[in-house]
């Protein structure tokens, strides 16, 4: 086929999905009319119902031809594809029947020919539009809202990132986030799949997507590097898009070989990678612990917007709460801008302060429902961490690599929730390790130092 010729079909194939709605308005409304003419008071409907068999007819038709020119695309599952094409044909030639049947009388060689024609033309009409689903949506659209499946464990937050399976628990969920939609069983755009390892590394139409070692002539860095007005580009303009820290790991992890299966530990992993992922695998649950006895009001906007004016994240911590998670990792972000946090005292709930230009934490008494506090990298000290001791909901705080020493880890001794503490690179001893051990055995300390000192997870 001449390339013009190619691109006219391609060209017509893409309206498709519009003018397939048309013979399903038009015979669902000839079998209405079929109906309700049957009643004496609406008779007067039946000189209506060929006209709208036509029409169904007629745009059964040119669905269908245009259906065949968007499946010569490629990247839809073969089998949904051949139901949705069979019954598209037999619902446009029922119709076809059942507008003959209904104008000429004479071929009424048996009365139940027409009604049967219409009944079978109507479940072939339902057929034919919950496969065309299946082809845009996946197999299971129709029921996922009813039974939704569990989270698998590749998605899962991970509690240590050094003993994360590298391609399960940190790749792949970027891959299922911002690729699957269009590259897995039942939707494989340009004959790629992307949902398991082995149709990843399998490629697509156009050959292999990923060259262990080399991002750069790799297919999958290549799309998603491309800018975003790029026709090529991907995920496409109306998909939610990889964020630059996402585009950096899937760079490191092509040029790292695209290892599969070993843990994050057992790879050489720059630090601002092993932050990424800490970020993206780590993630605590949507919402703050069950039980909490605190109720509070919803968040100042003008708060919020003076946060966000020093370069401070703040998000909802769960939807329809007013918790709030500020993240505040920029040196820019100091002292004077803590005071910001007060008119939000009640509503934050997760703080990060890592590696922020914050050296005095006096504030931090003055967040009474603080459950996340992460102040790694930063000046903290062991006088500093007296401003914690109310903190009754504190479940989870990140020291790493800061100069707590034993008698800060003394003034821990009250948090009466904490049940994740971090003492990476700090200058706790062995021995003041062990007897808070032993004194609070429900904390998870992580505090070992290795040769290669890598950062604790979140």
């Amino acid at each position: 086929m001449n390339s013009w010729l190619t691109a006219a079909v391609a060209v017509l194939g893409r309206f498709h999905p519009l003018v397939v709605h048309l013979p399903i308005g038009f015979l669902i409304m000839a079998a209405g009319l079929e109906l309700a003419s049957r009643r004496s008071r609406w008779a007067g409907l039946q000189p209506a119902v060929g006209p709208a068999l036509l029409a169904g007819s007629a745009a059964a038709l040119l669905s269908v031809l245009l259906g065949l020119a968007l499946a010569r695309e490629g990247g839809y599952d073969a089998d949904t594809l051949r139901l949705h094409q069979g019954a598209g044909i037999a619902t446009t030639a029922l119709a076809v029947a059942a507008w003959l049947l209904k104008t000429r009388p004479a071929l009424l060689k048996w009365p139940i020919l027409y009604p049967g024609a219409t009944g079978i033309m109507l479940i072939l009409l339902v057929l034919t539009g919950h496969w065309g689903g299946a082809l845009t949506h996946g197999p299971d659209y129709l029921t996922e809202q009813m039974f939704p499946a569990p989270a698998p464990p590749a998605s899962m937050p991970v509690a240590d990132i050094r003993e994360a399976r590298i391609f399960d628990q940190v790749i792949h969920p970027v891959l299922k986030s911002r690729c699957e939609s269009c590259h897995r069983a039942g939707k494989i755009k340009g004959g790629l799949r992307m949902d398991t390892r082995e149709k990843l590394l399998a490629g697509g139409k156009h050959g292999e997507v990923i060259v262990p070692g080399q991002s750069a002539a790799s297919e999958l860095f290549i799309r998603i590097s491309l800018p975003a007005d790029d026709d090529d580009h991907m995920p496409p303009a109306d998909k939610d898009q990889l964020t630059e820290d996402q585009v950096k790991l899937l760079a490191w992890w092509l040029d790292a070989g695209a290892p599969m299966d070993q843990r994050v530990g057992e790879l050489s992993v720059p630090e601002d990678i092993l932050a990424i992922m800490n970020a993206g695998t780590t993630t605590p649950e949507t919402k703050p612990a069950a039980g909490f006895a605190f109720q509070v009001g919803p968040a100042d906007p003008a708060a919020i917007s003076a946060l966000r004016s020093r370069g401070a994240m703040v998000l909802p911590v769960a939807q329809d709460q007013p918790y709030l998670q500020v993240v505040a990792q920029s040196d820019s972000f100091g002292d004077e801008d803590m005071a910001l946090l007060r008119p939000l005292a009640d509503q934050v709930v997760w703080l990060d302060l890592r590696r922020s230009g914050v050296s005095r934490f006096e504030v931090l008494r003055e967040l009474p429902h603080l459950v996340r506090l992460n102040l790694a990298g930063t000046p903290v000290q062991d006088a500093d961490l007296g401003a914690l001791a109310g903190l009754k909901y504190l479940q989870y705080l990140n020291l790493y690599q800061t100069r707590i020493g034993d008698a800060g880890l003394a003034s821990l001794q009250g948090l009466t929730s904490l049940q994740s503490l971090y003492l990476w690179q700090t200058q706790v001893s062995m021995p003041a390790l062990t007897a808070y051990r032993q004194a609070q055995p429900g904390v998870r300390v992580v505090a070992e130092a290795t040769s290669t000192d890598t950062p604790p997870s979140e």
